[in-house]
């Protein structure tokens, strides 16, 4: 995989106005597959595909379990620099492209709060974690999504409930996927 066959796929981030938003993300776009190569695990040729980088050092990517499957079609990843959460952060790039206008450091803490749900631990096993109503959370991001114009005049519209989208990608199997990885 190249760099240049994921462009088509990145060309909407690399408007000015949404390249200027990008920087409230904190995602820099660059095709980097070297970097899975520094996770840890032996992962398949072309299966994980980094399309970005968080200034957390974690790494967003593709993950391709069909050489077949269109790019676009294929889930959205996070690979956190601290090793957890790894886990599918969107079901297909479009799903994603709704989330960023949340922020990457929101979207993370989607992540978990999925995970937990996917789990059945509201709090996370954490002892002094805070158990968050559902309800109100997911109210919240909807206001959240309300205040959003920029992204909107950006061609990049939130999606209303992000909470949803990522619960749909945590469902996905690539945590098991994942795990039954050998290590390098």
């Amino acid at each position: 995989m190249h760099a240049k066959d994921l462009e088509p796929l990145l060309a909407p981030l690399r408007s000015p106005a949404v390249a200027e938003l990008l920087g409230e993300a904190d995602l820099e776009l660059d095709a980097d597959d070297h970097l899975i190569a520094h996770l840890g695990k032996t992962v398949p040729k072309a299966s994980l595909i980094a399309f970005g980088q968080h200034g957390s050092g974690s790494l967003v990517a593709l993950w391709r379990r069909d050489k077949q499957t269109p790019l676009a079609r294929c889930p959205v990843i996070w690979l956190d620099s601290e090793g957890d959460p790894v886990e599918a952060l969107a079901p297909d790039f479009a799903a994603f492209l709704g989330l960023l206008p949340y922020g990457l450091g929101q979207l993370y803490d989607l992540i978990k709060q999925a995970q937990r749900m996917r789990d059945g631990d509201a709090a996370g096993g954490e002892p002094d974690a805070i158990e968050v109503d559902v309800a109100d959370l997911r109210e919240g991001l909807v206001m959240v999504a309300e205040e959003l114009d920029e992204w909107r005049a950006a061609g990049l519209p939130p999606v209303r409930d992000p909470l949803a989208v990522v619960e749909q990608a945590v469902a996905l199997p690539f945590a098991g996927w994942w795990d039954g990885l050998p290590d390098t």
